[in-house]
């Protein structure tokens, strides 16, 4: 008998071609709103959270459907992504749980993780979250981002926990898969920074000391015209720009970057193809690097908190911790640093451990 899966996904609006900055600043407002807001409302968000869902629309066997499909008869399971970012105040809606868990036996999350905060770790979670984590793991193994998050449900007593890294490694499901340098030349810089600060949990004072520093790092290469830069952005960008100014960090400061280098995908396939165009990528953002190794760009990424940092030891990507960005070196000196060696080694077993991952637990590939 055929297994039925779900896959919570609110879908892709991959008609609409890439659009730079400088193209949407000269849009009327109400253009703007009508491809951001009413086009497509839900796909309007974090590229880099659409590329996890649009990998595993990608990779599984799975008829995809929105978060709030109203559920009518049996689903052998569902697999969503919506838990890879828990914070420790998120609020547990029981009703919408209970009547997916009535109709469905398993509930897969790909992969979880929990937020972290720099200075204090994630703080205890809710009795409640506890209760509805516990209630998942009962059904099915839970595939967690990293050690760090496995560590975290034992000591909450959930030991039916597995380290599967993150989905999105997986796009192209090639377990021969490899970054290769093919220049020693660096002409064109892919970059992705965070600016999302009022999410951070970060005081000014810290986001000035650990993120500055490579922030006007690419404004001066921007500056001096020595390399073609290429940035990704990973929200809207009327979004970017309102979250800069969160910080009282004049927009005027950054506008020229953005309009001259900054693009908003709206299907992941067009960021891979459009990144491989560079010859390197650094940032410190996780996946708007992932995009870069997708698309066979060397990259380096710069951890910003333990939870990339483990993602980056966990599949060897090669990485400096932002506290060890020198914005005195070259960007060359950082390319070097981009050396894929261990990952060409490491990627064939990672691959094998999320196949076998999602073999027990009843996830069909397109393998």
């Amino acid at each position: 008998m055929a297994f039925k899966t779900y896959l919570f996904h609110n879908g892709d609006y991959e008609k609409r071609s890439p659009l730079t900055f400088k193209e949407c600043m000269a849009l009327k407002a109400g253009e703007l709103a009508y491809i951001f807001h009413i086009e497509a409302p839900y796909n309007r968000r974090n590229t880099g959270t659409y590329l996890m869902t649009d990998s595993l629309r990608k990779t599984i066997k799975a008829e995809c459907i929105p978060r709030f499909f109203e559920f009518t008869g049996h689903a052998d399971s569902v697999v969503t992504n919506i838990l890879h970012r828990i914070g420790s105040t998120l609020e547990i809606d029981f009703p919408y749980w209970d009547n997916i868990l009535k109709h469905v036996d398993k509930v897969i999350p790909l992969s979880l993780g929990f937020a972290f905060d720099k200075n204090r770790g994630i703080a205890p979670l809710s009795d409640d979250l506890v209760r509805f984590l516990k209630i998942l793991s009962e059904r099915v193994e839970l595939g967690v981002r990293g050690e760090y998050d496995a560590d975290t449900l034992n000591k909450c007593g959930i030991k039916n926990a597995r380290v599967i890294g993150c989905p999105s490694l997986h796009y192209h499901l090639n377990r021969d898969f490899k970054v290769i340098k093919n220049t020693d030349s660096v002409k064109k810089v892919h970059i992705n920074f965070s600016t999302d600060f009022g999410n951070l949990g970060l005081s000014q004072k810290d986001f000035f000391h650990q993120h500055m520093p490579f922030m006007w790092y690419v404004l001066n290469i921007f500056d001096r015209k020595s390399y073609e830069l290429d940035f990704s952005l990973q929200k809207p960008p009327f979004t970017e720009a309102s979250d800069i100014g969160t910080i009282l960090l004049s927009y005027g400061e950054v506008d020229r970057l953005f309009m001259e280098c900054g693009r908003y995908y709206f299907s992941v396939k067009d960021w891979i193809e459009g990144i491989r165009e560079n010859d390197f990528s650094i940032g410190t953002r996780f996946h708007g690097n992932i995009a870069a190794i997708l698309a066979g760009v060397p990259t380096l990424m710069i951890n910003i908190d333990k939870r990339m940092k483990e993602l980056n030891s966990y599949y060897k990507i090669p990485s400096i911790d932002i506290e060890d960005f020198d914005p005195n070196k070259p960007i060359e000196y950082y390319y070097e640093l981009a050396d894929y060696s261990e990952f060409n080694k490491n990627f064939a077993s990672t691959y094998d451990d999320y196949v076998d991952y999602c073999r027990k637990n009843g996830v069909e590939l397109n393998t």
